[in-house]
């Protein structure tokens, strides 16, 4: 029997890398930018806090890594010293970071507002991660968002790396299963072959099918 699909409005990356937007482009799950599709390690507290404050201190203060200040994008990597968020992809190297802010920071704006309203419009969405956050941490941040956005029937997609899973295969458990809110881990070997930066890209690929968007 062919598996039903889980139908919702769009999904969202919520890091703490940007493997799961990439990968949520490559599946073709991808229809806009979320202002944290391409950052780098952040917490679950640091994402509670950029949604429950509508990202107003995003990247206010920020400066250059002096100790590495190329990322191996080729662009500047820069920390939001605040909030403890890195981008690695948003600050050409042939810049001074100065001079490229204002852009970025018009940008970022852009997207905090679309993201925002589709939120607002959304009925039902998905966060997909690709943390070792504990389950616990997990489910007390999904709570948290839900509390944040209380229209919304939401599903926490989690890919655990697990270094001793076959590389083609996963293991899912579902964590949670409530009326408008549910957590599903799945446990992945998710070093990658060929591009590093999407993991196990045959696993997630597999993962990603079992979830739909409008067209």
């Amino acid at each position: 029997m062919r598996e039903e699909k889980y139908n919702c409005d769009f999904l969202i990356s919520i890091g703490e890398s940007c493997r799961p937007a990439g990968n949520l482009y490559y599946e073709g799950l991808r229809f806009f930018s979320s202002p944290l599709d391409w950052m780098m390690d952040y917490s679950l507290d640091t994402a509670l806090h950029l949604f429950r404050t509508g990202f107003i201190d995003f990247f206010e203060q920020y400066e250059l890594d002096v100790d590495n200040p190329i990322s191996d994008t080729g662009n500047l990597k820069v920390h939001d010293t605040k909030n403890i968020i890195t981008s690695i992809h948003d600050f050409p190297k042939e810049e001074p970071l100065d001079s490229s802010y204002p852009e970025f920071k018009e940008k970022m704006h852009r997207r905090v507002k679309r993201l925002e309203s589709k939120l607002m419009d959304a009925k039902s969405i998905v966060l997909l991660s690709g943390r070792n956050d504990s389950v616990e941490e997990l489910t007390d941040f999904l709570m948290s968002f839900s509390s944040i956005y209380s229209h919304l029937t939401i599903r926490l997609v989690n890919i655990r790396d697990t270094k001793d899973m076959p590389y083609d295969t996963f293991e899912e458990r579902i964590i949670l299963k409530d009326n408008n809110l549910s957590y599903i881990e799945y446990a992945v070997n998710d070093s990658g072959k060929g591009l590093q930066w999407r993991g196990n890209k045959d696993m997630w690929s597999v993962i990603l099918s079992k979830y739909s968007v409008p067209v």
